[in-house]
């Protein structure tokens, strides 16, 4: 079976997939393939489509939150810096100058 590649989203989402498609390559690449996410993609292209009925849609869109929430769950924490680690490096530059100097 052939591997799909996530097109490039906009970035201003205009749809619903344009908005998952932006949001899966926030996540690790075998996140992005995975069968949540695959699952993610049908459920977005459904919504996009339009309203059989305003019932099912609300399915389709809960279902499609389901999905997204999954995939950020088992993603893996950005690291971020903070103020502490800010100040850390600054110390340990200050410290490397003056031992060199």
């Amino acid at each position: 079976m052939a591997r799909r590649v996530n097109p490039p989203a906009p970035a201003v989402p205009t749809t619903v997939l344009d908005a998952v498609l932006r949001d899966l390559a926030d996540l690790p690449e075998r996140m992005q393939h995975s069968a949540t996410a695959l699952a993610a993609r049908a459920l977005a292209e459904s919504i996009d489509v339009g309203p059989e009925t305003y019932r099912f849609q609300s399915a389709l869109v809960g279902q499609l939150m389901s999905c997204m929430s999954e995939l950020r769950e088992m993603a893996p924490p950005k690291a971020e810096g903070d103020s502490v680690d800010d100040l850390n490096a600054r110390r340990a530059a200050r410290r490397r100058a003056a031992s060199t100097g």
